[in-house]
């Protein structure tokens, strides 16, 4: 608890107090009372403004602890004790600029009943995980001479991660994408294979285990289990010499989007998820049998705060996936040459399906370009130079294989889905 007085109190201290020394060196009367007058007046406000309680705290509720970027976050201010009756009190609510920066408000002191809260509402545009800092109540007299200051301490921290897009069923010959299937085991496995666990909100009612719900006396669900378990891999363009645009009005910002909406569609329909970036560094792996809503957070956690790459190139590890991938593979690509395209060529071609979402990053204003700096460009053009445009690189990964579609500004991820679900 910290007080004193203002600079308009020490104002008025100093005034009244050369007030009165002049009017007692020179007689004059008026010019002492008013001294003496001026001199009360920060005192009785001292005494009028005592130290808060320390039942008087600040409450600070938020309308979502997790968004998506771009979202709107509503925020309200409160007391919570006896604050003083009549009394004017000042909160200033520390919070990092990406959740609108410091706010000031002023609450009215109602005594033991609760008064009008403050309301607030920010646009949430950048990732990541925001935490609140401080929040410092202030109150002062109604003259403005004494203050008194006490600070709280609020952990309120904001996850804002990708917008996650609801996508339909996706269909691509024997690999079904959103159908339920992923979590079967291996064609062919024994009944003896079949073991259970615990029923989960959302699990299918006719995988109901009931001999082994009478066993245990909850209720168990049949998790066929093979000798192996095919999984979705999602490999996503990092690099931001291959991207355009800033916050959430940017071709990664999209790209990111893409990931968390077919990551979580694979994670509910029981699919094992891997998710790797260009640079050949795995972000997350994960199954929907550790628990669908852990996994989900722990996808959203990593896609919210991971960080563009300083890469020029895509990795060539990411060639080793030509033979380890026994699910479908989906690349969600960015500006991409033909050096690029070589290393792209050889990934995942044992895999029953190879999907792309490039991303046409010509949709953005050039203000970023989505090409290298100028020396490298130098460095590289006699080998393989930059392709014209999106069209093209989908062109020559159709011809190698790959199922392309467009991943546009305007469309977005559901346009770009359901165009990987039409005919070749």
């Amino acid at each position: 608890m910290r007080g004193g007085l203002t600079g308009r109190g020490w104002a008025c201290l100093i005034s009244g107090a050369v007030l009165a020394g002049v009017g007692a060196l020179t007689g004059v009367v008026p010019a002492i009372q008013i001294g003496v007058l001026a001199l009360a007046i920060p005192v009785l406000a001292a005494a009028l403004v005592r130290p808060l309680s320390t039942d008087v705290r600040p409450i600070r509720r938020l309308s979502a602890y997790e968004l998506a970027s771009g979202g709107h976050l509503d925020i309200e201010l409160s007391l919570a004790g006896p604050a003083p009756r009549g009394l004017v009190l000042f909160v200033v609510d520390r919070a990092p600029a990406e959740l609108g920066g410091p706010h000031r408000t002023t609450l009215t002191g109602r005594g033991n009943r609760a008064g009008t809260p403050d309301r607030r509402r920010v646009r949430v545009n950048a990732r990541g995980r925001h935490a609140f800092g401080s929040t410092q109540v202030h109150l002062m007299d109604p003259f403005g001479l004494v203050q008194r200051s006490a600070t709280h301490w609020i952990d309120d921290t904001v996850l804002v991660h990708p917008e996650v897009i609801k996508l339909a069923p996706l269909e691509l010959g024997r690999v079904a994408m959103g159908a339920g299937s992923g979590h079967l085991g291996a064609r062919g496995s024994a009944v003896d294979d079949l073991i259970s666990r615990d029923y989960q909100p959302g699990d299918d009612v006719r995988r109901m285990d009931w001999k082994a719900s009478a066993r245990r006396g909850m209720l168990m669900v049949r998790n066929e289990e093979g000798p192996w378990r095919s999984a979705v891999t999602l490999v996503v363009d990092l690099r931001a010499c291959a991207h355009r645009g800033a916050s959430t009005d940017s071709s990664l910002d999209l790209a990111l989007s893409a990931v968390a909406s077919i990551g979580l569609r694979a994670l509910v329909d029981g699919w094992d998820l891997v998710l790797r970036s260009t640079d050949d560094v795995e972000l997350f792996s994960g199954s929907a049998l550790s628990g669908r809503h852990a996994e989900r957070a722990a996808l959203l956690s990593v896609l919210a705060t991971v960080e563009s790459s300083s890469s020029l190139r895509i990795d060539p590890g990411l060639a080793h996936l030509a033979g380890s991938s026994t699910g479908p593979v989906l690349l969600v690509l960015g500006a991409a040459d033909g050096a690029d395209l070589a290393i792209l060529d050889s990934m995942a071609r044992s895999s029953p399906a190879r999907m792309v979402l490039a991303v046409v990053v010509e949709n953005w204003t050039p203000g970023a370009p989505a090409s290298r700096p100028t020396a490298d460009r130098r460095a590289i053009s006699t080998e393989a130079p930059l392709l014209s445009g999106t069209d093209r690189t989908m062109e020559q990964m159709r011809a190698t294989g790959w199922r392309t579609a467009p991943l546009t500004r305007s469309g977005g991820v559901s346009a770009a889905w359901q165009h990987l679900a039409g005919p070749r």
